[in-house]
């Protein structure tokens, strides 16, 4: 008996391009899934900073103020008004004197967030800001400290504004 049949051994041309066209395709598609989720994860992580920096700012500048007399809160506008001993009710930079008669001073130096008491400067924040100012208001009922600014991370920013009364 003879046989004609051919034996089939292995895959033809055809059947080998696409397999390999399907596994790029496939490969393609998950890769940008994960360059996506890549992306919406930093994305998650700088917003995440931004708030946790703003809930900091949050408890210095409401621990701090709250623990001042309104006549020992001190606002100048800029490091001249600051040398010449000229406050004003806005600027950008504030002193502070607590009930212990702590000089507190807060300032925007190249971009952080400095906090001086006497000789000890403490950077609390780990991104930058940008448009750090202060408004005093004083009224005949109460007064109160405006505090605004910018934070940034990377490519996002993040307005943060506060009002702290403000003991009289």
């Amino acid at each position: 008996m003879e046989l004609n049949m051919r034996v089939k051994r292995g895959f033809t041309l055809v059947e080998l391009m696409s397999s390999i066209v399907a596994g790029s395709v496939l490969a393609i598609a998950f890769g940008s899934v994960l360059m996506i989720t890549q992306k919406q994860t930093d994305e998650s992580k700088d917003i995440v900073d931004l708030k946790r920096n703003a809930e900091i700012i949050d408890q210095y500048i409401s621990n701090k103020v709250a623990m001042c007399y309104g006549d020992s809160v001190e606002v100048y506008y800029n490091f001249l008004a600051e040398w010449l001993n000229i406050p004003t009710n806005y600027g950008h930079i504030l002193h502070l004197k607590d009930v212990q008669g702590n000089d507190i001073r807060v300032a925007s130096d190249y971009g952080q967030l400095t906090w001086a008491a006497g000789d000890n400067v403490n950077v609390p924040l780990d991104v930058n800001i940008q448009n750090l100012s202060f408004q005093k208001i004083s009224t005949t009922h109460a007064n109160r400290l405006k505090v605004s600014l910018n934070l940034v991370a990377d490519n996002r920013t993040m307005n943060y504004g506060r009002m702290v009364y403000i003991r009289n």
